[in-house]
């Protein structure tokens, strides 16, 4: 025999008030629920919760999770001197954390150029991600777009260095200033005659007028083969580990440069004369790459997910 409801309007007393309230809020019951288990209606719970809100029994409380981002940028940019921080959710799958990095640069990127900017271009998936979120606009005149390194060995089309900075450059309605030369050269005459070709030299003054930067930030963890010949040179040579790497030029965790080699790449001097330097970069993996940039100076924007952003401040202490 189904059970009779007593009253659809119940005396509301403290001790219905506190008991719905435990039972909605606390054990996560439906109102249905709790009106099956009090044998009252519906409507009747939905009316003893709201005046438990009005008493004061009930306290809802609703924390944006914008707030808790904005908070950490806050952090990070006091803690590295940084002018700008976007932090974004981290999710478990590294390939879409990459997306959501490089979609919320690139919806950062267009406020940060200024009409007749130089803007160099660094490589990685990272990078090339952003370029592809970017949206057309011709809201800035007078734009240059230059790479800010040369080619590496056999790069997949999508992340050839000067077809990121191409793609960008129509993006930007920009002109787009290629540097078609290799990255790692290891003959000095032939990197002398290299650099004394007209498109190259062209390609390499606008680094010292480059307003703005976009790079990636690629840490030591899965090297190839040539990648891992290199960073053991460079160990070799400074005695120190590798942690980070930028555009080829290797760093140790203090962010001090210990490339093993010459290559056809800007000069991190250089790239710290610019105005904004904005490094996209994210997962556990890089939390050491990415600090030891940092520590360097030259990145004035970060862009990461929040895991990553605490995992940093972890290492310092913070």
């Amino acid at each position: 025999m189904a059970r009779t409801r007593t009253s659809s309007r119940p005396e509301v007393n403290v001790e219905l008030m506190v008991l719905a309230s435990e039972m909605y809020y606390l054990e996560g019951k439906t109102q249905q629920e709790i009106a099956d288990a009090l044998q009252i209606s519906r409507a009747a719970v939905s009316g003893v919760l709201s005046m438990a809100r009005q008493e004061g029994i009930a306290v809802v409380s609703v924390r944006n999770p914008m707030e808790r981002f904005h908070e950490l940028e806050g952090k990070m940019k006091k803690r590295f001197g940084l002018n700008h921080c976007k932090i974004t959710v981290t999710s478990s799958d590294s390939d879409r954390n990459l997306l959501r990095i490089a979609y919320k640069t690139a919806e950062f990127l267009p406020k940060l150029i200024r009409d007749n900017d130089v803007i160099g271009t660094g490589r990685g998936n990272t990078v090339r991600s952003t370029v592809d979120f970017l949206r057309e606009t011709t809201e800035h005149r007078g734009l240059q777009v230059v790479p800010v390194t040369g080619e590496t060995w056999f790069p997949a089309e999508r992340l050839k260095v000067n077809e990121i900075s191409a793609s960008a450059a129509r993006k930007l309605y920009a002109v787009h200033r290629p540097l078609n030369a290799p990255l790692h050269l290891q003959d000095p005459v032939a990197i002398r005659l290299l650099r004394e070709d007209e498109s190259v030299r062209l390609c390499m003054s606008l680094w010292d007028q480059m307003s703005c930067a976009l790079i990636g930030v690629g840490a030591i963890t899965h090297p190839d083969p040539y990648h891992a010949v290199r960073v053991k040179m460079a160990e070799n040579k400074y005695g120190r580990p590798v942690v980070a790497d930028i555009f080829g030029r290797f760093m140790d965790a203090d962010g001090q440069e210990i490339t093993e080699s010459d290559l056809l790449a800007i000069q991190l001097d250089q790239l710290a004369k610019a105005r904004e330097v904005i490094a996209a970069a994210g997962g556990r993996d890089k939390e050491r790459a990415i600090l030891a940039v940092l520590k360097r100076g030259f990145v004035t924007t970060l862009v990461t997910d929040e895991d990553t952003a605490r995992g940093i401040l972890a290492l310092v202490g913070e």
